[in-house]
């Protein structure tokens, strides 16, 4: 008698690009909420480069690192545009933290007070944009009057040398600083300038700090959570899998897990069920019920290589475990019609 050979595996497949980051500890996180603050510029006699920038907070007299704090945009810090405007359309939606005071929005400048006299060519340096990474655009200008606006920098057009600010030593700036849509942006800046006797800029390293322009998407707000100043990109991606257990991030993410704890017993389970007495290949697994903009889809395939996946798993039972459901989805072709059944959970995060 020839029995058929069953074969079950499971695929974790996340649409996205995989890769591993070792551990790192983040500093605690200040988040700036409603404080006068400024994007400076700081010199180090010695260090190479010796350029380098911080955001100091006046109230606390204290400089943060690039994984030290998240600047925080409220969602009442969104504005409607009116006409004539060189940030947009009007009637379109413009998240600002404003040049001026205003109460519970942080006021937010540059500032060059962080170098010494003498050390750079006609005591000037700069501030360049060099990359934005988030769900929209980021504009930095100035209000010089009624109408009257100096656009500094624009990622709306792309991020050229002309997107930058120009300081003086001992002197500081008011800007405002305009997202385009809601989320998580990581903004990252340049200082330059001209040592005295040398005829090339200096460049600092590049510096990224982190603007959270309320309200976040679900999958921002749980990256926030568990690292409260996304302090290393490559540990928070949905790719990456800080806790070494096989489950990266989106998947941490989308069935419940703790990303800082290895429990890769949590991964979906292939198993058998039966069905009005006919046996299937099924796959168990979690589903965390905040995680609204991920889509899982179980996938089945008589061959692991190739084009055969398709989506034709059919529920099974659901548990309501509180914030998270048990879900079994069994196969729609029963074993005993296939020599072989593969099984995938993809997963796909909302743009």
């Amino acid at each position: 008698m020839l029995m058929k050979k069953l074969l079950f595996s499971f695929l974790l497949t996340a649409g996205l690009g995989m890769g591993f980051a070792a551990p790192s500890l983040c500093s605690a996180c200040f988040h700036l909420t409603s404080e006068h603050a400024d994007l400076r510029v700081t010199f180090t006699q010695g260090a190479t480069p010796p350029l380098g920038l911080i955001i100091y907070c006046e109230a606390l007299e204290t400089g943060f690192a690039t994984n030290e704090i998240t600047i925080v945009a409220p969602e009442h810090s969104r504005l409607t545009l009116p006409p004539g405007t060189p940030f947009g359309e009007a009637g379109a939606s413009l998240w600002v933290l404003p040049q001026t005071a205003q109460p519970n929005l942080p006021l937010l400048g540059s500032s060059g007070e962080g170098v010494p006299e003498g050390v750079l060519v006609d005591n000037r340096m700069e501030i360049r944009l060099t990359r934005v990474e988030g769900p929209g655009h980021f504009l930095l200008w100035q209000t010089l009057g009624p109408g009257q606006f100096n656009l500094l920098m624009d990622s709306r057009d792309g991020l050229s040398a002309n997107d930058q600010t120009t300081l003086e030593v001992n002197a500081h700036k008011h800007h405002a600083w305009g997202f385009t849509t809601t989320g998580v942006y990581r903004l990252t800046f340049q200082a330059a300038g001209t040592l005295v006797g040398q005829s090339q800029p200096t460049l600092s390293p590049g510096h990224t700090f982190i603007f959270h322009v309320l309200p976040l998407r679900p999958w921002e707000n749980w990256q926030a959570t568990h690292w409260p100043c996304e302090c290393n990109p490559q540990l928070i991606g949905p790719g990456a899998d800080p806790d070494a257990d096989g489950v990266v991030n989106v998947a941490e993410y989308a069935q419940g897990s703790n990303p800082h704890l290895p429990d890769a017993h949590e991964r979906p389970q292939a198993t058998v069920v039966r069905h009005n007495g006919t046996p299937y290949g099924a796959l168990i697994f979690f589903r965390a019920k905040a995680a609204t903009d991920v889509l899982a889809m179980p996938l089945a395939a008589t061959q692991l290589l190739g084009s055969s996946w398709e989506n034709t798993m059919v529920i099974q039972h659901v548990e309501d475990l509180g914030d998270r459901e048990r879900i079994t989805i069994r196969d729609a072709l029963p074993l005993t019609q296939a020599v072989q059944r593969w099984y995938q959970w993809r997963l796909q995060l909302s743009p």
